[in-house]
């Protein structure tokens, strides 16, 4: 046409599509609580996940990186899809990509408790499983499973400690679980103790004798007895020679024990007793049995009283019946015989002086006649119980024989020794001592010692604790000895007299100053003196070293003791102060501190200008070195302050002194 060209210009601009990647596929165990999701989403914002089935996101369905909780329902299934759906993306429509979430079925296991009686070797033990490739057991004790622990059926053997405690715990757990976990059951095995089979001790009857025994039975059991070869026996029995029985006993969880007992056949014993027996009371009655009693006891009842003596013999304190049982288990046997004691006829031997007249006796007891005899023949007497014979013819040692014989012709004797030594020769001589001096008074016969002999010492008139031969005297008086063996007897006495002792009066402690003054020392009154430092004769000393002197005073009557006197040191304590110091220098005033002498306790503060302790001690050789806390401090005048006491009692104090102290450079 008439017209110009008109052009116009469209631009079409191509946006990339959405691209999303929910991950591959997977598979987990039915145990699995959360799987985790790793998806990406590309030319869009973010991506929004879903589920073919009930299960939820967490922590939500927004974030690419989230996990999967399976419901019950996608583990009953088997399986889920789950989706990643992209959001946010322009123009374009949304991507969707989805994976596969296969779920195994978890393992399963049970089995069921067990018991055992203590005595079986085992229990037979089996398991049932499902999703799993077999089982393993396993023990937290010490017994073993058989064949071994990965069957499904097995024996578990307990262990000693096991069956001792009544219980042993067994786990049965799945295995070869692919990508599941193992699942376990624990099971409790009881072990049942036997129940009691107590037939009783082993047993012996006489020969002849019936026997009937009892087992003991607990609540709940039942028993029955057979011999040895399993026959059923019934009691009571009459046999003659040993045999044994078997117990048998059943609980009611069908544990059977059992427990044998052994009837032993024995003679009786005979002992073969008189009607009446003549008998030393005091010595012991000793039966003499027909056979062996080396596997009984024995009972004894006098006059019907038990005496608890297991032995064939019984002492014989008192007349009357006497009973002997011996019993070997239910064979008992038993004798009697009425006891008379024989006169007990004693008395003491004699040790006598030759040529003293000496008394023998015995005890007296009525209805008995005595009679005397010396080797054999007889001696003159009045009958009685008593003799007295004059003792000549040397050292010798007689032996006289007294018999009694009562109205039953029961008789008992004693023979009395009577020794015959020569008369001591005892002689004690005194004298005079001085009070804490010892004088010896010997009382040992000259013609000889025994070790029978006794001594008793008296002083004017009292008996003293002493009892040996030798006395120690050590008070005036008059001393006696009596000297005896036996009735042979002789005394001697003595005079003694100890002088007094010097007594010290004087001081035992003097103080002085040795710087300035010596010490005069005064022994006291006596009538003469010695020294031990320098010999010297002189009731008073001068001394000029601190020590202890000792002197020896003596009386009239040459009587002397050591006294000490010591001469003790107690000087006035001196202290003094520098007024300046230099500190760091090597100089004598470098430091500040006491020059001292015969200080004790001691105390020094040093103080700034603004009265804060800057220097505390109580130790008179510790000086200030002019620091604080590890600074030298400032040129300036410091206060200070110290207290100290003497060394001794005299010059304690306390005393103080204070000043200042400057510090100079």
């Amino acid at each position: 046409g008439y017209c110009g060209t008109v052009s116009d210009q469209v631009i079409y601009q191509f946006l990339p599509a959405p691209k999303v990647d929910a991950g591959l596929p997977m598979t987990v165990c039915a145990d699995t609580a959360s799987v985790a999701l790793q998806g990406s989403v590309q030319h869009a914002t973010g991506g929004l996940w879903s589920s073919s089935g009930t299960g939820r996101f967490t922590p939500n369905t927004t974030g690419l990186q989230t996990n999967y909780q399976p419901s019950a329902s996608d583990t009953a299934n088997g399986s889920v899809t789950l989706y990643l759906t992209s959001v946010g993306n322009g123009r374009c429509g949304s991507a969707v990509d989805s994976l596969e979430l296969l779920i195994e079925k978890a393992p399963v296991v049970w089995a069921n408790n067990a018991q055992i009686c203590a005595d079986q070797e085992g229990v037979k033990l089996s398991a049932t499983y499902f999703n799993a490739g077999g089982v393993v057991w396993s023990t937290s004790g010490t017994g073993v499973f058989a064949p071994n622990a990965y069957e499904d059926s097995v024996i578990y053997v307990p262990s000693a400690d096991e069956i001792e405690a009544g219980v042993a715990n067994v786990t049965v757990s799945t295995d070869d679980n692919g990508l599941c976990r193992a699942v376990s059951q624990d099971l409790t095995l009881l072990i049942r103790e036997l129940p009691k089979a107590e037939a009783g001790p082993d047993l012996t009857y006489c020969v002849d004798q019936e026997v009937t025994l009892v087992g003991e039975l607990e609540a709940g059991t039942s028993g029955y007895w057979t011999n040895l070869n399993g026959d059923s026996i019934s009691f009571p029995v009459q046999v003659a020679t040993a045999e044994t029985y078997v117990f048998h006993v059943l609980d009611q969880q069908g544990c059977t024990n059992t427990d044998t007992v052994q009837v032993n056949r024995v003679e009786p014993i005979d002992f073969d007793l008189s009607p009446i027996t003549c008998h030393d009371l005091g010595e012991p009655l000793v039966v003499e049995p027909s056979g062996d009693v080396s596997n009984g006891t024995f009972e004894w009842f006098v006059n019907g009283t038990a005496q608890n003596r297991n032995a064939p013999t019984i002492e014989t304190n008192i007349q009357g019946e006497y009973v002997v049982v011996f019993s070997e288990g239910n064979c008992v046997s038993t004798d009697s015989t009425y006891l008379r004691g024989n006169p007990n006829i004693f008395g003491p031997d004699k040790v006598v002086c030759e040529g003293d007249s000496a008394t023998i006796s015995t005890n007296q007891l009525p209805n008995v006649t005595y009679d005397w005899s010396n080797k054999g023949y007889i001696l003159s007497g009045d009958g009685t119980h008593k003799i007295e014979i004059l003792m000549t013819g040397g050292s010798q040692v007689i032996g006289f024989t007294m018999t009694g014989t009562d109205a039953y012709g029961c008789q008992g004797a004693d023979t009395i020794l009577v020794e015959v030594r020569p008369e001591p020769n005892l002689e004690i001589t005194g004298g005079v001592a001085c009070m804490g001096d010892t004088l010896v008074l010997d009382a040992t016969p000259e013609n000889g010692t025994d070790p029978r002999e006794k001594f008793i010492w008296m002083l004017d008139g009292s008996e003293l604790e002493d009892s040996l031969a030798v006395l120690n005297a050590t008070q005036s008086g008059m001393y006696e000895v009596q000297y005896s063996i036996g009735a042979c007897m002789r005394a001697d006495t003595a005079s003694v007299t100890l002088n007094p002792l010097p007594v010290p009066d004087n001081k035992d402690v003097v103080l002085f100053c040795p710087e300035d003054t010596i010490a005069i020392l005064d022994a006291g009154p006596a009538d003469a003196y010695l020294w031990y430092h320098n010999g010297s004769t002189n009731q008073v000393e001068e001394v000029d070293v601190p020590d202890i002197y000792l002197v020896d005073l003596i009386n009239e009557f040459n009587c002397s003791i050591t006294d000490s006197i010591e001469a003790q040191e107690a000087c006035p304590p001196k202290v003094v102060f520098p007024n300046t110091i230099t500190p760091d220098c090597d100089c004598p005033n470098g430091f500040f501190g006491p020059a001292f002498k015969n200080v004790g306790k001691f105390q020094l503060w040093v103080y700034n200008r603004w009265g804060e302790v800057i220097f505390y001690t109580e130790d008179p050789n510790e000086h200030w070195d002019g620091t604080y806390r590890g600074e030298v401090m400032p040129i300036g005048v410091y206060p200070w302050r110290a207290t100290w006491e003497g060394d001794s009692d005299l010059y304690r104090g306390p005393f103080d002194a204070q000043g200042k102290v400057s510090i100079v450079r």
